[in-house]
């Protein structure tokens, strides 16, 4: 399966699920980077292979379902904006259409590879909101109105997920229109990070305090229902994303990527800090 994760600590990561050659796509900081660059390494926790090697960060990658490329976000520019890179790490290109001062981050895959939604300060370096453009780049279109980040798209390719200003997860329609809120944190939670399962039927994201560090996995159903929480771990569990299968879920824990069963047991952790 395919992973993704990300995290801006020593050793740490943003995780992607498995996709090429069952393998997982991660940010990280490890030795001997010296800023978050892009890994990859085997399901089993084998076979870690540097992707990237960049004077600015990168962070956020996301397979395409094909598994022949992989987007990210790049500090390369100055401002932050999306890249795409070949599996084994050639070929890093721009993806982001310019013309604006603005940041794009935070790329998802369409189920269907044609598009890539993606947080933008877009136009003017306002609010972030939630874009789509094509896969090449073109066709850029806005889908929401208010506040909101960290775009996933639905294993149908219909509905968009993401995090509101409330804090809360809100699903949309791919085309706009009026969403619907799936999580409703109160007081001083803030929700991050959904993923959808592959069935659809569920989303994971970590939980923490709004001015906290700690967040803890997740997992709802897509109507709202159905709340339990993952992980009750000593220090931050994030950015989790779901084996093919949907029994299990890689993520983040205390900067290392680590394993669970949907069910909230069997934690392990796949590859120790270096």
């Amino acid at each position: 399966f395919a992973l993704a994760a990300t995290l801006v600590l020593p050793a740490a990561a943003n995780a992607a699920t498995p996709d090429r050659d069952e393998r997982i796509v991660f940010a990280s900081t490890r030795y001997p980077a010296t800023n978050q660059e892009l890994y990859s390494v085997a399901a089993n926790g084998t076979g870690l292979v540097r992707l990237t090697w960049s004077e600015t960060t990168e962070q956020h990658p996301d397979w395409s379902p094909d598994g022949s490329v992989i987007a990210f976000g790049s500090f390369a520019e100055g401002r932050q904006s999306i890249h795409v890179i070949n599996h084994d790490g050639s070929g890093e290109r721009r993806l982001s259409p310019g013309g604006y001062e603005s940041d794009d981050m935070e790329p998802a895959w369409s189920p269907d590879g044609s598009r890539i939604a993606f947080a933008s300060t877009r136009p003017y370096n306002g609010a972030w909101h939630i874009w789509v453009m094509n896969a090449d780049g073109s066709g850029l279109r806005q889908v929401t109105g208010a506040f909101s980040t960290s775009p996933a798209w639905s294993p149908d390719g219909t509905r968009i997920a993401y995090v509101g200003a409330g804090g809360g997860i809100s699903v949309v329609d791919v085309e706009g229109g009026n969403p619907d809120q799936v999580t409703q944190p109160h007081g001083d939670i803030t929700d991050e990070r959904p993923a959808w399962s592959p069935d659809g039927t569920k989303l994971a994201f970590a939980r923490r305090q709004t001015f906290g560090d700690d967040p803890q996995l997740y997992v709802v159903d897509a109507d709202g229902s159905n709340e339990r929480q993952l992980t009750m771990t000593e220090g931050a569990s994030r950015f989790p994303s779901w084996s093919p299968d949907g029994l299990e879920l890689v993520f983040t824990h205390m900067n290392r990527l680590s394993v669970i069963r949907e069910d909230g047991s069997g934690m392990r952790p796949l590859l120790e800090e270096p």
